[in-house]
């Protein structure tokens, strides 16, 4: 259980994209408490902020909007990407710590799991 625990915080808290990878974190969240997992994904958004400056940044040194439209597709693309994950992380953060609050999904949804 507590191998669980560990990598579903590990897998929250980084820029991990892969949708498997991902997912499974998500679905172990009630494994590693709402809490803990809304501190997770906040240190997630710290990377995921880090990640969109630094492409921001070489998008705007290699020409940005005067790039032709196919290069320019290349950095939208995952900069696009970044802005609805750092949307969708921060949404998700506050509806888990809403959760923890209100007491529906407390610091672990395994309670019986010890």
């Amino acid at each position: 259980m507590k191998a669980l625990q560990a990598y579903t915080l590990v897998a929250l808290s980084g820029s991990v994209r892969s949708g498997s990878a991902f997912a499974l974190a998500l679905a172990s969240i009630p494994a590693a408490g709402y809490r803990n997992s809304a501190t997770a994904l906040k240190r997630r958004l710290k990377v995921l902020g880090r990640e969109l400056t630094e492409l921001q940044k070489v998008f705007e040194q290699k020409g940005g909007a005067n790039l032709p439209v196919l290069v320019r597709a290349l950095f939208e693309r995952p900069l696009k990407l970044l802005e609805a994950d750092l949307k969708y992380t921060a949404y998700l953060a506050k509806e888990l710590e809403t959760d923890a609050r209100n007491k529906r999904g407390g610091t672990s949804g395994f309670q019986f799991i010890k």
